[in-house]
């Protein structure tokens, strides 16, 4: 953590982004929220930078988890008023569960992304006496987003960020600082987007397209959209189910249009609720500054575009993976389907469900279904959980290359977190990122030259591959836009640096397997922490990157030796059985769920 710093009592900046028209001459004193308002390049111009750079308020992972429990009840509060809002708005009576399909990620979101920087923007004012502020012009309407895939690109982007905070700081301290406004002249940056269609997903779409010309899915009564198991299985599931297989294309959203008038009277609706702290008036009160158009202006046409698809009239059970999250189209599909007496499964996406302690997408998809299918672990208190297994990688086989490089996966996150989750937040990337330096400094130069370096996502502004680069030249990289079976044929070991699918991929596909994280910002459950320190005595899961790197070099002439020992293959199927357990039949047991809940 940094200290404090004492500052005079002349002038004093506070920079809330990167956007460069909002940072002052650098002769004046200033204060950075994070160190997400600093690209490495420009860091050089401030001598005394690591003394103006606000510590990150969630450094204190207690406070986290604190904070999400808290603003999960502001949720469940402001879900409820919002709903009351918008069937009054729309004239319509729905139900809490219809919005919270609707809406609920996006409010989740809202809330997570605002409460943020609201805490980022207090503290800094609580330590330092900031008086002057450089405010972008913008126009009313600027950050209105068409729909909740919108708002998460925004949420993410340097002026949506200089926009928000500037909604905060004119909120709290408007009485306490000076402002000058200025005009935006360089152009942002977008950040990088990869965007693989191989030849299956290609075939996919040419034969779901192909079939939906020619069979009517409207009196279907079971709904599979995208959810998250092999091609074969939906298929077979479908003839089982007496239905001819399809694959559902996502719908398009309009580009709808802001009305003024219509989001005043929203905003009017807004403004008669009142709450106790400032955090939740504010947060409310902004609302109709970032509400998507899609739940208000295009609300009613939108429906009827849904309605007008060809997809079930009428069905008994929907099935998806990750769609309730941000695909709206789906979302107004399935609520209007489960007020009239639909019911939805949801089947894991991911390995960091079921492991850790809070994880909000999770929560969500458990929230709103009636049957949410996990890949074997289950939960005392969410009895709507159901241990099916794994699968998504039924049927997987997997082979690897005993005389190939390290395979080392890493991750890049957003500068601007967007959702509270228990991976490192913000600028804590850049912990991480001197973890798996260190990591790499402690191999012997000859195993080094043979470690592959893949960056898990796109580039957020971080700068990756130009750190790598400085840091060490000779390192061989790849970016994740190739599938990571190819990568993993080609490697002798599979190293896995964050917990996420990755771990649980590489255990279940059998590939030797080395796992380090720092357990501070990769919170687990108990149940998955004796699960990591069994790992830990047999030298698969290390909590300091010179114990990995010492196991690494140890066993690196005979990997497969070491995996493929009965101790570490006893242990692998017992982990696999609570957390990514196999499944017989899987087309048949897929089948059993989706039947079950056409019963009931």
């Amino acid at each position: 953590m940094r200290q404090k710093t004492k500052m005079s009592e002349e002038d004093l900046y506070i920079v809330t982004t990167s956007e460069p028209e909002t940072v002052p001459d650098l002769s004046n004193k200033i204060v950075y929220l994070g160190d997400w308002c600093l690209e490495e390049s420009q860091k050089s111009f401030d001598k005394n930078l690591t003394n103006k750079i606000l510590s990150y308020h969630w450094d204190n992972r207690k406070k986290l988890l604190d904070d999400y429990t808290r603003l999960s009840e502001t949720y469940e509060n402001l879900l409820i008023d919002l709903s009351d809002v918008l069937n009054t708005y729309h004239q319509v009576q729905k139900s809490v569960k219809y919005w919270r399909i609707l809406i609920g990620p996006w409010l989740l979101m809202y809330l997570h992304v605002f409460y943020d920087r609201y805490e980022s923007i207090k503290n800094a004012f609580d330590q330092f006496k900031i008086n002057k502020v450089i405010f972008l012009k913008h126009g009313h309407n600027d950050f209105i987003p068409n729909d909740m895939l919108d708002f998460s690109n925004d949420a993410i982007s340097d002026l949506w960020n200089e926009h928000l905070c500037q909604k905060i700081i004119s909120h709290l301290f408007s009485a306490h600082i000076s402002v000058k406004y200025v005009k935006k002249l360089s152009k942002n940056k977008k950040n990088d987007e990869i965007k693989v269609n191989s030849f299956k997903q290609k075939a996919k779409l040419f034969f779901s397209g192909t079939l939906n010309k020619f069979f009517n899915s409207s009196q279907d009564k079971v709904f599979l959209y995208k959810p998250g198991v092999k091609f074969w299985i939906i298929a077979r599931s479908q003839f089982h189910l007496g239905q001819f297989p399809r694959f559902t294309k996502k719908i398009k959203i309009p580009k709808f249009t802001v009305n003024s008038q219509l989001r005043e009277l929203f905003s009017k609706l807004s403004a008669k609720k009142h709450y106790e702290t400032v955090f939740e008036q504010i947060a409310f009160n902004l609302i109709p500054h970032f509400f998507p158009l899609t739940y208000l202006e295009g609300y009613k046409d939108f429906l009827k575009v849904i309605l007008s698809e060809n997809l079930p009239k009428n069905p008994n059970v929907i099935c998806t993976s990750t769609s309730f999250q941000d695909d709206d189209g789906f979302k107004l599909y399935t609520a209007e389907m489960l007020e009239k007496g639909g019911r939805l499964i949801t089947t894991q996406h991911g390995g960091h469900n079921g492991m850790t302690p809070f994880a909000p997408g999770e929560d969500h998809a458990i929230a709103i279904s009636d049957k949410f299918l996990s890949w074997g672990w289950s939960d005392i208190q969410r009895p709507n959980v159901k241990p099916l297994g794994n699968i998504r990688y039924a049927g997987d086989r997997m082979t690897h290359n005993s005389n190939g490089p390290a395979l080392l996966l890493t991750f890049d996150t957003t500068r601007y977190a967007y959702h509270m989750i228990t991976l490192p937040l913000s600028s804590q990337w850049l912990y991480y990122f001197e973890y798996q330096k260190k990591f790499l400094r402690a191999l012997p130069p000859k195993i080094r030259r043979n470690v592959l370096l893949r960056i898990k996502k796109a580039e957020f502004g971080w700068s990756v591959f130009e750190r790598l680069k400085d840091f060490m030249p000779e390192l061989s990289t790849e970016h994740a836009n190739q599938h990571i079976r190819k990568s993993v044929r080609k490697s002798r070991i599979y190293i896995c640096t964050y917990n996420a699918t990755t771990f649980i991929e590489a255990i279940n596909w059998n590939i030797p397997t080395l796992i380090f994280w720092d357990p501070v910002y990769f919170e687990v459950i108990d149940e998955v922490a004796e699960y990591l320190e069994k790992f830990k005595a047999l030298g698969i899961f290390h909590t300091n990157p010179q114990s990995a790197a010492d196991k690494l070099t140890e066993i690196w002439n005979n990997i497969d030796e070491w995996w493929f020992s009965d101790v570490v293959q006893k242990l692998r199927k017992e982990f696999l059985n609570n957390y990514s357990k196999p499944v017989d039949k899987p087309s048949i047991r897929f089948y059993e769920e989706l039947k079950d809940l056409c019963k009931k």
